[in-house]
């Protein structure tokens, strides 16, 4: 797996990346900022620059998901699905994650539960985490055994089985993607293998 050059500055480069972020917010905006006719040609190319690292962000997020998850085969559980308004490079941009829904004992919408199998990559590092859900949309883990390398801990108020894979950094990541995807694969079967039973 290789990452992309536009990703590898944003991370390294403070500088770069405040820059991606202030303009960011502006892709999808109508504002230009009040500027000369040399600014506004910058402008246009720290625009194309700041979509690009945005559009691999989204990409490798995929790749990553579907070298961990995805190999595992999660369509073994009852039902998938994903809801693709959350799956645009603005909002995967925004959450920094990216998601999908398998079903336990049938649909969400009919009283089901539901696992949300995730792959998220913040500024610090790269974590597979999944989220279990009641037939009420609560979380719950009281029928989750323990899993080894995976543990729970609380985001936001809500309850997260995430692999904590020895704390891995996405600088890490970024120096051997290949090793850090084989790894996390193994333990996302061990994962998929457990909602299997659970």
């Amino acid at each position: 797996m290789e990452i992309p050059e536009s990703l590898r500055s944003y991370f390294d480069n403070k500088a770069v990346r405040r820059a991606v972020d202030e303009l960011v917010e502006k892709l999808d905006g109508q504002d230009m900022p009040e500027c000369d006719w040399e600014e506004a040609q910058n402008y246009n190319q720290a625009l194309l620059m700041a979509s690009q690292v945005r559009a691999d962000y989204a990409a490798l997020l995929f790749k990553v998901w579907e070298a961990t998850f995805g190999r595992s085969d999660p369509q073994r559980l009852l039902g998938e699905y994903f809801a693709y308004d959350q799956l645009s490079p603005s909002q995967i941009w925004e959450d920094e994650w990216l998601w999908r829904s398998c079903y336990r004992d049938g649909d969400p919408d009919e009283g089901g539960r539901w696992d949300d199998l995730c792959v998220s990559m913040g500024e610090d590092n790269l974590e597979l985490r999944v989220y279990r859900y009641n037939a009420d949309g609560e979380s719950n883990y009281s029928e989750t055994p323990s899993v080894e390398r995976w543990s729970t801990y609380t985001d936001d108020g809500e309850e997260v089985l995430c692999l904590t894979n020895e704390n891995l950094t996405r600088a890490e990541f970024f120096s051997d993607p290949d090793a850090v995807v084989h790894r996390f694969a193994k333990d996302a079967t061990i994962i998929v293998e457990m909602l299997l039973e659970t």
